[in-house]
């Protein structure tokens, strides 16, 4: 079952609020404001994902990479900080959930770690993913704590040569 202000997902790809239903069709707005009039026919028969039925809040889960080289103890502070921080000062988390953070692998070239919040309904990731992004950045280069990116050498060969 879907209402107006529901945020669905349908089996083809395209995902939006439900503005309006009538006895017809539904009408879908997708986040970039194009308007999807979908038949009652086809969204009978559609598998529906709907992310507003029942329990509305949503899990975020923001990856981050650190430098090999860096204290792991320092980086599960500062980002345990600046987690408490967004749980605290962003409107959209949920408060009742108690955000963390976990290392989780060794990649090509960055320890990876995730951050974990819940938002109150499944738009709200967006405010929390850019919050904390722009913070943990900030702390990050005030702590001198690397943020890696891969790099390649790339060895080109003249013809000529044998």
């Amino acid at each position: 079952k879907v209402q107006p202000g529901d945020f669905i997902s349908l089996d083809s790809g395209e995902m939006g609020y439900i503005t309006n239903i009538s006895w017809r069709n539904t009408i879908m707005m997708e986040r970039t404001n194009n308007v999807i009039h979908i038949p009652n026919t086809r969204l009978s028969s559609a598998i529906v994902k709907n992310y507003d039925s029942g329990d509305p809040s949503f899990s975020v889960k923001i990856p981050i990479g650190v430098g090999y080289d860096s204290d792991l103890d320092l980086v599960e502070k500062v980002t345990m900080e600046v987690i408490q921080d967004i749980q605290a000062t962003i409107d959209e988390t949920d408060k009742n959930f108690e955000p963390t953070m976990r290392f989780q692998t060794f990649g090509e070239s960055s320890i990876n770690l995730m951050a974990y919040f819940r938002g109150k309904r499944y738009g709200d990731q967006h405010p929390i993913i850019h919050n904390f992004i722009k913070k943990l950045h900030k702390r990050f280069g005030q702590e001198r704590i690397e943020i890696p990116f891969p790099m390649r050498t790339v060895i080109h060969r003249n013809q000529n040569e044998e």
